[in-house]
């Protein structure tokens, strides 16, 4: 289900295409409002900071238009119930994981997300309450981003190489298909990029000392 670590030198060649992709990015998306979405808010945060922490992650998080905020900016803390639910729409279940992020109470909805995806590298429209897949799986290119920032945060926080490797896989899906998405999409792409290149840069110096 997971892929094997193979080393430094692996690691390396990763980088250097990933890189190279965040260029190709910049050079073919030049809108003023990817540009200004980007560079005047994720610079300022990721790009001063070599390794990014706890609160970058957190400013980072309040960056997406889609998770909702209470009167404090604060992230409104729920225990997810899905067992009166007889058609659960995954889009909106990953919305919710965000905005009631707690990584204890929901972790075993989170790691059936995770299953689902590795299976298939896909997830369904809508699962059952015992998470049956009841539909298509998901061409909705935002889903799959959401997800992404979903398990991005749940590997900040527990430091489980396994969410490290489903999340390069997410981005490898995400970046094949970036010359389709809208300006913001994009954005949110090479903010993930970003993220992942963070991640894996800070593993690769713990090796090398």
């Amino acid at each position: 289900m997971f892929s094997n670590y193979e080393g430094p030198d692996f690691i390396r060649l990763y980088l250097n295409n990933r890189k190279k992709l965040k260029n190709d990015i910049i050079v073919k998306f030049t809108d003023k409002t990817f540009l200004e979405f980007y560079f005047t808010t994720i610079l300022n945060i990721l790009v001063k900071n070599k390794i990014i922490n706890q609160k970058q992650l957190s400013e980072i998080y309040y960056l997406l238009p889609e998770i909702k905020k209470n009167g404090k900016n604060k992230i409104i803390k729920n225990n997810i119930q899905i067992k009166n639910e007889k058609k659960i729409k995954t889009e909106d279940l990953i919305l919710e994981l965000l905005n009631n992020f707690q990584l204890k109470k929901n972790k075993k909805i989170f790691e059936i997300l995770i299953k689902k995806f590795e299976v298939s590298k896909k997830l369904a429209i809508y699962y059952d309450q015992n998470f049956k897949k009841i539909s298509n799986f998901s061409k909705n290119k935002n889903l799959y981003i959401l997800f992404t920032f979903l398990v991005a945060i749940y590997y900040k926080k527990s430091s489980d190489i396994r969410y490290l490797n489903t999340m390069l896989k997410l981005n490898d899906l995400n970046t094949s298909v970036f010359t389709n998405q809208t300006s913001k999409n994009v954005a949110k792409i090479f903010l993930l990029i970003e993220l992942e290149l963070c991640f894996v840069s800070q593993i690769l110096q713990k090796n090398e000392k």
